[in-house]
């Protein structure tokens, strides 16, 4: 039976014999300590009993490696309830998840190679806390029910997946986190001990470069203009609403898709006081063709910036964190940081981010906590939300303080 294992360096090793699931008979006698398994190619199922009989032992486990079990696809509710040790889980590439993974306090991140169902949860857990990499999403993926909302709180996925899973999330109003995967993420071959984190390092061809916030492609710091688009980090434009007209639902439309914003952020534009400002930070071909989308909306926009300012050229040491366009405030020294009151978590304000050369957002400042947790941002990211002048470093904002 597959059951037929072996404890050896602190691992529970299940040989490949050729049989397609665990023997209950076999797992009562297990004895030992250990703190990673490991499965066999010929295991096809994982059901909720097979650990029952050693849930002390299960508890110290911080691996589930599932690299040589290629023909696994199924694992049973609470199959690995009470694997209080593990952090971070890479699925099998053929799995289908249930709730396979019940007071695990510690896990924070699942690697999933096809997203095919986001109609069942995880963990479910009260709160938000897992963070998913999704290889791939299949076509069809059409609904983000409330039991996968309920146990997710940042999703990755591939970037040609990204807008059409942004626009399921807004039907539900919800506060999941949708961002393209890393660059250079491939799906894990073995199961994961430690959470991912973008690198802290800039490689050698990066160095004295940055990226353009405007286009996002990296160019010289001794440039002033991008030679790709044309922005200057020294003459930034901001578009302003000015009158909204009749046809307000479609003018929201338009905010959202012209600045990439959600639906609530274009909603909070286009209700607020007008004049109010559309976005900042960006080239005059951008303004113009965010006033263009305004005004074909049936709204009327104005144009302000352009005017040089005096800045600094950025050093090789900072470049790679400073994306972008405007110069950084001084960190202040006079206030203590703002408490994170009730009215912040559950609304407030919310955030811009500078990710990957490009704005991210908006987000609250619990996001911006989670997102912080999971290393997609740190004390050194930009941020900036309506009623700042500028784009400013994290760590020198008084509601983000107490996150980063």
């Amino acid at each position: 039976m597959a059951s037929s294992y072996e404890i050896k360096n602190g691992k529970l090793i299940f040989r490949d014999n050729g049989e397609w699931k665990i023997n209950e008979d076999e797992m009562k006698h297990i004895s030992g300590d250990f703190t990673e398994i490991v499965f066999p190619p010929c295991l096809e199922k994982i059901y909720e009993i097979d650990f029952k009989y050693c849930k002390k032992q299960l508890a110290n486990v911080t691996t589930l490696d599932f690299t040589k079990a290629t023909n696994l696809y199924m694992m049973d509710s609470d199959s690995f309830k009470g694997a209080k040790s593990i952090k971070a889980v890479a699925l099998p590439k053929n799995i289908r998840w249930s709730c396979c993974f019940k007071d695990c306090p510690k896990l924070k991140e699942i690697h999933i190679y096809n997203l095919n169902r986001a109609d069942y949860g995880i963990t479910c857990d009260a709160d938000k806390r897992l963070t998913i990499y999704a290889s791939n999403v299949d076509d069809k993926l059409s609904s983000l029910d409330d039991d996968f909302l309920a146990d997710v709180g940042t999703l990755y996925v591939p970037l040609k997946d990204l807008k059409r899973l942004q626009k399921l999330r807004d039907k539900y109003n919800d506060e999941l986190v949708i961002l393209p995967l890393p660059e250079d993420y491939t799906f894990p071959t073995e199961a994961l001990s430690e959470p991912w984190k973008p690198s802290e390092t800039t490689s050698s061809s990066e160095e004295g470069t940055m990226l353009c916030p405007n286009c996002g492609e990296r160019h010289s710091i001794d440039i002033d203009a991008c030679p790709n688009c044309g922005f200057s980090a020294s003459s930034s434009y901001e578009v302003v609403l000015v009158s909204t007209g009749r046809a307000k639902l479609q003018l929201i439309k338009a905010i959202k898709e012209a600045c990439n914003y959600g639906l609530k952020e274009a909603k909070d534009i286009v209700d607020s006081a007008l004049p109010a400002s559309v976005i900042r930070g960006i080239s005059k071909e951008r303004a113009d063709e965010i006033k263009q989308a305004i005004e074909d909306a049936g709204g009327k926009a104005k144009i302000n910036g352009g005017e040089k300012t005096a800045t600094k050229k950025a050093n090789s040491s900072t470049a790679s964190v400073l994306t972008t366009s405007t110069a950084v405030p001084a960190t202040p020294t006079s206030s203590a940081p703002k408490a994170i009151t009730l009215e912040d978590i559950y609304g407030g304000p919310q955030y811009y981010c500078v990710l990957a050369g490009q704005s991210f957002g908006p987000v609250t400042i619990r996001q911006f906590a989670n997102m912080v947790r999971f290393g997609i941002v740190d004390k050194n990211t930009m941020v900036w939300k309506n009623g700042m002048s500028n784009w400013a470093i994290a760590q020198t904002v008084a509601d983000l303080q107490s996150v980063v």
